[in-house]
């Protein structure tokens, strides 16, 4: 994907700018679909060639491409310069990231791919070294499926031990040579614990340091000393011990933690929230290793499952309640309207259809959004005059609406005239 690949080239420029046995020595290139908004025409300490008649002209040690555009390359005239002066052992690495990807029809295509790519520059047999990389298509357990699999697509052999896969450590291999010296929860508000509007992400995890563990010294190694000094925490060891390599859902962890802790128990549960969200912010930032080599301490991955805001709906009642129209049934649309709010006030309420001598407001959605989509003159917004009130207001008219059948009454009785209900 082009998106990955930008994120690769910059990473890569990087490690080439960052050392001296490579800096001015080796080149890398990124070639993709997508044009760059900045073009270079040379390496930058952030960037690699993007410029295609640089490229063209003088070609990279390392390409970066994706297979779609590797396919164009190997057919365009225009691209024939960027393989001219290859010579049959030029070619010494590729890699495909994503591996597991390209399966079936797509797998197909990358082995014929591979196979084109080694004929146009007469690659020598066993001389190609294939790298494929993937985080989720398996491991040392099922070796032989992958050196199967991985020999299918890069038409060349590979070993047993060819099949690289991780090696983790357990949450008491990790704590071993370390022990618990700094306790307790840090003495301070909810809204200390969470980034201000103006505050920026340096400042934030500065402030969570010192809430947790103490002064710092303001110079460029502060995270490795928070990853120094968080190891021997009771509350990370705790959390530690809890997930050890698991997947689990951020209130399952406040819940196993609030059992191990009593002092955490003792707090709200926004608070509770609040603690987690600091600890793994700062579990986030913190290094290990020395000042000028450091790596992350841990890896911490965090998920956010989102829906859609599509087809919202809002029950008409004092206090109404936000759902989504595909889960409700036929009688539970009956009294829910499609949620509106308004930019230049930030009121938010009702949007409905009235037509011309109904006083009922129509509630079907696709009728809704084809007259609203189509600017209708039968488009009707609805906003309490108070959050707890059953009072409406239609722009000139003061009304107020039945919660059972959206009946609009502009009498002061207490009930519809429509349904006989409560007004």
């Amino acid at each position: 994907m082009n998106a990955l690949a930008t994120d690769q080239a910059g990473r890569i420029a990087r490690m080439i700018h960052d050392n001296p046995a490579l800096k001015g020595k080796v080149t890398a290139g990124l070639y993709i679909g997508q044009k760059a908004e900045t073009v270079h025409r040379v390496m930058t300490p952030d960037s690699v060639i993007n410029d295609r008649d640089k490229m063209r002209l003088s070609p990279p040690d390392i390409l970066l491409t994706n297979y779609k555009m590797l396919d164009y390359m190997l057919l365009r005239p225009s691209d024939y310069p960027l393989w001219k002066h290859n010579i049959p052992e030029t070619l010494k690495y590729l890699v495909v990231d994503e591996l597991h990807t390209f399966d079936g029809a797509q797998g197909t295509d990358l082995a014929c791919l591979v196979r084109r790519l080694k004929a146009r520059l007469d690659t020598p047999s066993d001389h190609l070294c294939c790298i494929g990389t993937s985080a989720t298509l398996g491991g040392e357990e099922s070796s032989e499926l992958l050196v199967s699999y991985a020999e299918k697509v890069f038409g060349e052999t590979f070993g047993s031990s060819s099949v690289i896969g991780e090696s983790r450590e357990s949450a008491a291999e990790f704590l071993l040579d370390s022990e618990a010296v700094l306790h307790g929860l840090p003495s301070c508000s909810e809204d200390e614990l969470l980034p201000g509007p103006s505050m920026s992400l340096e400042s934030y995890l500065q402030t969570q340091a010192e809430l947790w563990l103490g002064q710092f010294d303001s110079d460029a190694s502060w995270k490795v000393e928070v990853g120094n000094r968080i190891r021997s925490h009771s509350h990370f060891r705790k959390l530690l011990g809890v997930v050890d390599g698991s997947v689990l859902a951020f209130d399952d962890v406040i819940e196993a933690l609030s059992k191990q802790d009593s002092a955490l128990a003792e707090v709200s549960l926004e608070k509770r929230e609040a603690l987690l969200s600091s600890m793994l912010a700062l579990l986030s930032c913190a290094k290990g290793g020395d000042a000028g080599s450091e790596s992350p301490m841990v890896h911490v991955r965090m998920q956010l499952w989102m829906r859609e805001l599509r087809r919202l709906v809002a029950s008409v009642e004092p206090v109404p309640a936000l759902r989504f129209a595909d889960d409700l049934n036929e009688d539970q649309l009956r009294v829910h309207l499609p949620v509106m709010h308004c930019r230049e006030c930030g009121a938010t309420g009702w949007g409905g259809v009235v037509r011309k001598l109904d006083s009922r407001v129509r509630c079907d959605l696709r009728e809704f959004y084809r007259e609203f989509f189509g600017y209708g003159k039968d488009t009707t917004f609805l906003f309490p005059e108070e959050r707890d009130a059953r009072e409406l207001d239609i722009p000139g008219i003061s009304v107020r609406m039945c919660t059972s059948c959206l009946h609009l009454e502009n009498g002061a009785g207490s009930s519809c005239s429509g349904c006989g209900g409560p007004i």
